[in-house]
């Protein structure tokens, strides 16, 4: 759905060539031509960002009323001015615009700008999302990012006059003046940094295309925010910095106060994404692991199977499933109760993770039943990595709260994907074909290898249980 934006400009031949470029670029737009018209406007649906030309106006009085206008709706606010200096671009900024941009600026940078906007406008509203939907179930609101000293490194490229920097020298966040290799190798040990300010002086402006898209490849880089600083009227270079990641860009000559005010306002931005991201991966974790144990859970278990099937009939190699469950365990929590029960799956569950290797999965599949993935691994060796686990469980008793030691044993069923034969080995799954492999393995392949090793589990089960039973092989005796 194109984005939808309210231009307010009072001279008619800037809004019709602005409002043609942007509808070109896809947008929406509505125009009026005063203040007092944008609230009519947006009240006609919702307004993602207003563009405001403030020439020959107060940009404080302009704003002011703008946001009455509003009833002090929380809209991005871009300003358009002929005169676009370090005073009215400051004026702008503390009365709540998002940034100017002059008049005489090419068409293709107001666009660029348009674009960071909306993207940091989309992570705010995304949280604002999250937040609303939380409250809507009884679930505590997540704490508002707070103010933090932030870690800003400064990087020169080319060369530059240090006086056009004093904004960064009198910021209260902690600064650090790396040259570019230090950047993008260790950052001299400075840590993770919260924002990047890349200062482009005389020559430096190839360089950028380098450097910005390395800083988005480097791990401890990507989660900056980068501001870059460029000579006066180089539009250019600040439309390439947006269109290549940037989250701002200004031009030398600006106060200590536009800058200082520009970080922070970067600096909230990142934090917001921050939460946002760190949101997403506890979602992910939540829906993949199972709370109890920490192990992943089965519904997670299954995506990785289906990827391990496909990854194994392309290499050939073959896969070993193991379904492995605690022998009477109805038992455990019927006579020393459901927290013993709980202790037992715990230390079951780490027991297995513990003696597995890094390539390996150990999920709860369900009740007192633990599915495991071992790629790569077929035939005698499967065999005996399922006893190996079997052993770890049983020679050894498990403490309990009372402080008591319970003997607690597994029986494990091994299925193979493989078309190898095993010793003595009289069923087995076929590998995934090629035609199978093609995106994922069919539901019936892979639910036909579950059944296999569940199959091979009642066997060893039926057999006396704490044994192991290959698909199709009787179950060996402890």
């Amino acid at each position: 759905m194109p984005k939808r934006l309210l231009l307010i400009d009072p001279i008619p031949t800037h809004r019709i060539r602005l409002k043609a470029a942007l509808r070109a670029a896809q947008y929406e737009v509505i125009s009026v031509d005063r203040v007092a018209c944008a609230r009519g406007a947006a009240a006609t649906g919702a307004v993602d960002l207003i563009i405001l030309n403030t020439s020959g106006a107060d940009p404080s009085q302009i704003l002011s009323r703008l946001q009455k206008a509003l009833g002090g709706a929380d809209i991005p606010l871009l300003c358009r001015d002929e005169d676009a200096g370090p005073l009215r671009r400051m004026q702008a900024l503390a009365a709540g615009a998002s940034d100017m941009v002059a008049t005489r600026a090419p068409i293709t940078l107001l666009l660029a700008r348009l674009r960071a906007l909306l993207r940091d406008t989309e992570a705010a509203s995304e949280l604002e999302r999250r937040r609303l939907a939380a409250a809507s179930f009884g679930f505590r609101e997540a704490c508002a990012p707070f103010e933090v000293i932030g870690q800003i490194i400064s990087v020169t490229l080319g060369f530059s006059d240090p006086e056009t920097l004093p904004g960064i020298c009198s910021n209260s966040h902690k600064i650090d003046c790396l040259s570019c290799d230090e950047l993008l190798h260790d950052g001299r040990g400075v840590g993770l940094p919260d924002a990047i300010v890349l200062n482009v002086g005389r020559g430096g402006s190839e360089l950028l295309n380098a450097v910005l898209p390395e800083i988005r490849s480097r791990s401890h880089l990507r989660q900056a925010s980068v501001i870059v600083l460029h000579p006066p009227d180089q539009w250019d270079i600040a439309e390439r910095a947006l269109n290549l990641g940037a989250a701002d860009v200004t031009e030398y000559g600006s106060t200590a106060s536009e800058l200082a005010h520009r970080i922070d306002t970067m600096l909230s931005r990142k934090r917001v994404s921050d939460v946002l991201r760190r949101s997403t991966e506890e979602s992910f974790r939540l829906a993949t692991t199972d709370t109890l144990t920490g192990l992943y859970n089965r519904r997670y278990a299954e995506v990785y199977l289906a990827d391990a099937l496909v990854q194994s009939g392309e290499t050939g190699r073959g896969l070993t499933l193991l379904m492995a469950d605690v022998d009477h365990f109805k038992a455990v929590n019927d006579t020393f109760g459901h927290a013993a029960g709980d202790a037992v799956l715990c230390e079951v569950a780490n027991r297995l993770r513990d003696n597995l290797r890094a390539v390996d999965l150990v999920s709860r599949y369900g009740g007192e039943e633990f599915l495991i993935v071992l790629p790569d691994i077929e035939g005698e060796e499967a065999e005996l990595a399922a006893d190996r686990l079997r052993t770890e469980i049983s020679k050894r008793p498990i403490r309990i709260a009372d402080g008591s030691g319970l003997s607690v044993t597994v029986s494990i069923g091994v299925a193979c994907s493989s078309n190898e034969p095993m010793p003595q080995c009289r069923v087995r799954v076929p590998r995934a074909s090629a035609s199978e492999t093609q995106g994922a393995p069919t539901t019936t392949f892979i639910q036909n290898l579950v059944n296999c090793a569940d199959q091979a589990l009642y066997a060893a089960k039926n057999a006396g249980r704490d044994r192991v039973s290959v698909s199709g092989v009787s179950a060996s005796a402890a």
